[in-house]
């Protein structure tokens, strides 16, 4: 899961280690945010790394997020969206 933290401007994201699409290591956790329910371009984050704060955020603007981990044979299941959250 994933848990969103309201900021101004931004949001902390908090998530616990994914499984792998396959028996390869996770190489990369690949946050992607939605704005009012619309995807916005991908982030991703090396695999030690399980809190970010994603800034630049349009204030007013809802966000839900999304995490999946990544590996040499690509993409797991993304987890569910996180609570909606408004920057300030």
């Amino acid at each position: 899961s994933v848990v969103a933290t309201p900021g101004v401007g931004q949001v902390t994201l908090k998530w616990k280690k994914a499984p792998a699409p396959s028996t390869v290591p996770v190489r990369a956790y690949v946050v992607t945010p939605y704005l009012n329910g619309l995807a916005q371009s991908p982030l991703s984050f090396d695999t030690s790394i399980l809190q970010r704060i994603i800034g630049g955020l349009v204030g007013g603007g809802s966000y839900t997020f999304t995490v999946t981990a990544q590996n040499a044979d690509g993409f797991g299941v993304a987890s569910p969206l996180s609570a909606p959250v408004v920057p300030m």
